[in-house]
């Protein structure tokens, strides 16, 4: 199970023991508590989909007593253990420099043992290094303009210069590694690809010089269906297709380039590799995307995301929109906090919610809080910024201060379901103004 983003408070969390309006707390250890289970939470970076881990800058976790223990890492970077406190279990995680901090604050019930929490970049180990890829391919379509590269780490498309039947690329700041390496040709930008090419396991260990002939290197692309339902006539729309090496997030484009406007049901064709090309660790992410069309003003989003390893024809149903949360500054000792309601539908899984203050340009402030859906009950999740003025280690610095616009942003993901031989997850987000 993981949870994406950065690190987020959960609604109804305890250590808010001031008794302030909008706190509230777990269940406590006698409520059926399943302190014997131990809890092991991984914390990385975005650029950690090998498997690395990333120490956060802080973390705690709550006691059987209602307080919060501060926590140190294993002996593998970023990985805390600790024992559950009762039926539920709740952490928390900052990550931050002189410029940025994001507070990740998560509660589960105890039979969710291990948990995955994304921090920023910013936490990201110095010693990674980054090297730039150069290469030619030869035998190329002669119509060809577009080349897409893709790994576990990232994803990008760009034009490459054509000479004859060959074209030279060059990548910039390819993190080191062995990785399984993506690359698709297209004519152009917004046109199907007519070429990938897969090379697997390769070491990037200093500037690389890497050619590939597309003629004896080159998979045909095998098409698949996409249909998307519930776009709304007034509503942004956008695909992203991915087809992600060796278990990675990102990988190589393999969606549409031209997606159609204004229809409630959106017709499509991704593609993929043959069978015989895959491997077991390889997966399909397809996400579609419906924004509200004010992009000045775009507060809501809708997502529909699958993941799935054997290609399969794709019908994704785009989720009912949230209505928007409500959110109070509270408590302003020791810090001011925040709490946010957002409303409860019968098939979600948790609820986030996501407040980001700008001090400014170089300056932000985050926190993101999720609760799991089991322990929320009534028309409203609350999600409260906890207290830890007494938690040893914190940082009052990361609070979000009074005098400072904050956008808050409530999610709901909804309980997968099933997708060949995969799973799709639904979301809807809101966000709002919550000003000084």
């Amino acid at each position: 199970m993981s949870f994406r983003g950065g690190l987020v408070l959960v609604a109804l969390l305890a250590g808010c023991s001031s008794g302030e309006a909008g706190s509230s707390a777990p269940p406590a250890p006698a409520d059926g508590g399943s302190a014997a289970d131990t809890i092991t939470v991984h914390t990385r970076t975005p650029s950690d989909a090998s498997g690395r881990g990333t120490n956060a800058t802080w973390a705690a976790a709550l006691d059987a007593a209602g307080q919060w223990q501060k926590l140190e890492p294993s002996a593998t970077a970023g990985t805390y253990t600790f024992a559950a406190p009762g039926a539920t279990w709740s952490a928390a995680f900052a990550c931050a420099d002189d410029r940025a901090s994001l507070v990740v604050v998560v509660s589960r019930p105890s039979s969710v043992t291990t948990f995955d929490v994304e921090l920023e970049p910013q936490c990201a180990p110095d010693e990674i290094s980054s090297f730039d890829m150069t290469g030619t391919f030869a035998h190329v379509p002669p119509t060809t303009s577009w080349l897409d590269f893709g790994y576990a780490l990232d994803d990008r498309g760009f034009t490459i210069p054509a000479a004859g039947d060959n074209a030279s690329y060059e990548l910039l700041n390819v993190i080191a590694g062995t990785w399984d390496l993506g690359f698709g040709l297209r004519d152009e930008g917004g046109a199907p690809l007519t070429k990938i090419m897969l090379l697997r396991d390769q070491a990037i260990v200093g500037p690389t010089k890497l050619d590939v002939d597309a003629t004896t290197a080159g998979l045909v692309p095998v098409p698949k269906g996409l249909v998307v339902n519930g776009v709304a006539p007034d509503e942004n729309f956008a695909i992203t297709a991915r087809y992600a090496l060796g278990g990675g997030v990102h990988g190589l484009d393999i969606g549409p380039q031209d997606v159609p406007y204004g229809q409630p049901t959106v017709t499509l064709t991704y593609v993929t590799v043959p069978p015989a090309a895959a491997r077991p660790a390889d997966r399909h992410r397809i996400q579609a995307l419906a924004a509200d069309a004010d992009k000045e003003t775009r507060v809501m989003t809708r997502t529909s995301d699958a993941v799935f390893h054997s290609a399969i024809d794709v019908a994704l149903e785009l989720p009912a929109g949230l209505p928007a949360p409500r959110a109070e500054r509270t408590a302003p000792a020791p810090y001011v906090r925040v709490t946010t309601y957002v409303a409860t539908r019968p098939n979600a899984a948790d609820y986030e919610a996501l407040v980001v203050g700008r001090v400014s340009n170089r300056r932000v402030h985050s926190w993101r809080l999720s609760v799991d859906a089991s322990a929320v009950t009534g028309p409203e999740a609350v999600l409260a910024i906890p207290d830890f003025g007494a938690a040893p280690g914190f940082d009052a610095s990361w609070a979000i201060g009074a005098d400072v616009e904050a956008v808050v942003t409530g999610t709901v993901h909804e309980v997968s379901t099933p997708i060949g031989d995969g799973a799709v997850v639904r979301a809807a987000t809101h966000a709002i103004t919550l000003a000084p």
